[in-house]
């Protein structure tokens, strides 16, 4: 759905799965930080920056909890964070400024 440009078909039925891996496997588990980081980037392509980095910072939140800080998914997820980060303060800038 993602690839066929339904975004809001898309994230629901992330979201759907995310219910069922969340019941099945724990909050905790990387499986679960995935479907967080994939709504995160549904969320983003939708526009809704504020909601995609939160949902980031949760999925970073299982990663490190899950693999430690030094593993590489956890430094994707935080790479996620941080990029998100500085491109909603660049966007509020020039926001204010026009």
């Amino acid at each position: 759905m993602y690839a066929m440009n339904d975004l809001e078909g898309a994230l629901a039925m992330t979201e759907r799965a995310l219910t069922v891996e969340v019941k099945a496997l724990g909050e905790g588990h990387p499986v679960t930080a995935l479907s967080y980081n994939n709504i995160g980037r549904i969320l983003y392509t939708m526009g809704d920056l504020d909601a995609a980095l939160n949902i980031y910072i949760k999925s970073n939140k299982v990663c490190e909890k899950a693999y430690g800080h030094d593993h590489h998914y956890t430094k994707l997820t935080w790479d996620a964070v941080t990029n998100l980060e500085k491109q909603i303060k660049k966007t509020r800038k020039y926001s204010i400024i026009e």
